[in-house]
Parts: structure tokens; C-alpha cells; sequence
């Protein structure tokens, strides 16, 4: 596990910046707030979400616990950390086959529930449809007509098994068609807002499927144009790049994408995610320091160079550029010719 950090995290207060270059002008602030979490807060939430049935507690009482433990807390922060052990213990966790016919056959004796079989397992109910839909029924059932049968339990024909699977898609927040359409919608939302935010700034950006028109793979989702400058007062920071996540970032989020961060700076310099769900202090301090976090954009700590402000020398954008290890990729930086 790794250590702790003591006390709450440091970057806890609203920030309000000034432009540190005269001919910039500041049009974004960026406000840190109770989805910005330490690793020791992150860490209570994580316990309290994977504590045996958890998952089946009704979600509101969830939530009411994870603020008592860490006060103002979202509750998307809560459902994105449940989510993500909920789905490691998924991928984690084989069932072998035997165990499947046995689970089978106690649901067709009347012996077990969908339900009951999911807490005895500790997994999301809707996981386990998927896994005995076929065997209960002695047909033949692909995913998608599982995805199917999840979305419309009105189309089973059998009252019992029809009302089970009704109970699993109510109860379940991690596996079911409504956390899929949560979890999608909120990404689409995320990156409908970034694109509008930096519109009304006036920024020159592609977007992700305009890259992948033009030859791109692996692309962030808004490449910059003309760079802009990102962090407060003092220590702004050219960015090249932006990717827009709608999840929480915990330690196996930071993980997963270190790979994916590291080849954007190789090709493209510096850039920032925007972690919309919150972030852990102490993961996203896994990153390459040319990676630059947010929780989201408000006024206040994002500046925009107008064409009048293209007076800035080399020297001057260079100078506001954190320094790097020398194994490191250098920092692309746009000046006009």
C-alpha cells in the first residue's frame, strides 16, 4: 500500500491568480474542492467502499458514512472509487466452471437468488446475470443479448426470473444499463464543456476526431493550436495538450495511464487532464512533471495569448517552463515566426 500523507492536502483553498505576464489577460480560475483529495482521505473512503457487501448497501447510506469520515466529500468521488474496486474484484475474481452449473442449479431449485449468489460472491448483481443468464435459462445468450435483457426485463417471459433481474438492475450502481449510461454521459458532458469553455476563451484547438481524421492515433482530446498557459500566479506553465477525464483518479487509475501520459509528452510536449471526478493528491504525483492536474476549470488560472500579446520573447515562455530532467523530453513551445 503506499504511505500516507499526513495532513489534508495542500491544494484544499480556492485559488485566486493574477496574470504574472503584463500583456496576458487571465480568464479561468481554477477551484480545488472537496474532489481533491490526500492520499489518507482517499485511503478511509477506500475502506469504507470495499468492506464485505458494501456494494449492497443502499447508496445514500454510503455516501452519508464517507462524509462523516471525510466532510463535504462528493458523492461522485465515492460511487468512482466503489466503482473501481468493484471492477478490479470482477476481473480478478474466476469462477470456475463447476462453480458456475453448482450456482445454476441452486437458482433453478429455488434455492438461491440472483441476489443472494452476488453477496455470497460480493460482486455486482447485474455481473452475476451475466455469468448464469444462459445456464438458468438453457439457451443460449450472447453479451449483447444480455445487455439486452438488462435494459428491457420487460421482455422476459418468465415472472420470476423476470422480477430477479429487475431487483439486480435496481440495486446495482457499478454494472448495470444505468451506470453505463451515467458513466458515458457524464464523459460526453466533460468534453462537451472543455470544448465550450475554451471556445468562449477564444483558444485555437482540434478536438479528438478531427486528429484521428488527419492520420492521429492515441491523440489527447483537444490539441492546442497555440499553447496556452496553465497554474497560478507565478508558476504558469506552457501547455501543448488537454485530456478530459470524468472519473476519479486514485492510485490504479494513475497506473493505467501512465504509459498512455508518457507518449503525449513524447510527442506533443507539455499538457494538462482535467479530472472532472476528483483526483488523489498522492497518485497524480505518479506523473511525468511536464503533466499538468486539474478538478476542473472555473475563471480564474488558465491565460489565453491574443495576437496583440505576441510580444513574448523565447526567452520570456521558456522562462516559465518547469525544468526537467535532462532524460526527459524537451517542452514543445509555440512562438510566432
Amino acid at each position: 500500500m503506499p504511505r500516507e500523507s499526513e495532513g489534508p492536502p495542500p491544494d484544499r483553498q480556492e485559488v485566486t491568480a493574477s496574470s504574472s505576464y503584463s500583456n496576458a489577460t487571465p480568464v479561468v480560475k481554477f477551484l480545488k474542492c472537496k474532489n481533491v483529495l490526500s492520499e489518507k482521505e482517499t485511503g478511509a473512503i477506500r475502506r469504507l467502499v470495499t468492506t464485505p457487501n458494501a456494494l449492497f448497501r443502499p447508496l445514500q447510506d454510503v455516501i452519508k458514512d464517507a462524509e462523516a469520515l471525510v466532510p463535504g466529500v462528493k458523492a461522485e468521488v465515492v460511487l468512482g472509487i466503489m466503482s473501481f474496486h468493484a471492477v478490479k474484484r470482477i476481473r480478478q475474481t474466476r469462477i470456475p466452471a463447476s462453480k458456475l452449473e453448482n450456482m445454476a442449479d441452486a437458482w433453478s431449485k429455488g434455492e438461491s437468488t440472483f441476489m443472494q449468489l452476488a453477496k455470497d460472491l460480493d460482486m455486482p448483481p447485474c455481473s452475476i446475470v451475466r455469468k448464469l443468464l444462459s445456464k438458468v435459462t438453457n439457451s443460449t445468450f450472447s453479451p449483447k443479448d444480455v445487455t439486452m435483457v438488462l435494459r428491457q426485463p420487460s421482455i422476459i417471459v418468465d415472472e420470476e426470473l423476470r422480477s430477479q433481474v429487475e431487483e439486480c438492475v435496481k440495486t446495482d450502481w457499478i454494472m448495470s444499463p444505468r451506470a453505463d449510461y451515467l458513466r458515458e454521459g457524464k464523459g460526453l458532458e466533460a468534453e462537451w464543456l472543455l470544448q465550450r469553455k475554451l471556445q468562449n476563451l477564444g483558444a485555437r484547438f482540434l478536438e479528438e476526431g478531427q486528429l484521428r481524421e488527419r492520420g492521429h492515433a492515441r491523440t489527447p482530446d483537444i490539441m492546442l493550436q497555440v499553447p496556452l498557459f496553465f497554474g497560478s500566479s507565478g508558476k504558469r506553465v506552457p501547455i501543448n495538450w488537454i485530456d478530459s477525464k470524468s472519473l476519479f483518479c486514485d492510485y490504479g487509475h494513475a497506473r493505467q495511464m501512465l504509459e498512455q501520459l508518457a507518449g503525449y509528452v513524447n510527442r506533443f510536449g507539455r499538457g494538462l487532464v482535467i479530472f472532472w471526478g476528483g483526483y488523489n493528491v498522492a497518485a497524480v504525483k505518479t506523473f511525468p512533471p511536464e503533466v499538468s492536474v486539474s478538478s476542473g476549470l472555473q475563471e480564474g488560472d488558465v491565460v489565453v495569448l491574443k495576437h496583440s500579446d505576441f510580444d513574448l520573447t523565447r526567452t520570456q515562455l521558456e522562462a516559465s517552463v518547469v525544468p526537467t530532467p535532462s532524460s526527459a523530453p524537451s517542452t514543445r513551445v509555440h512562438t510566432p515566426a
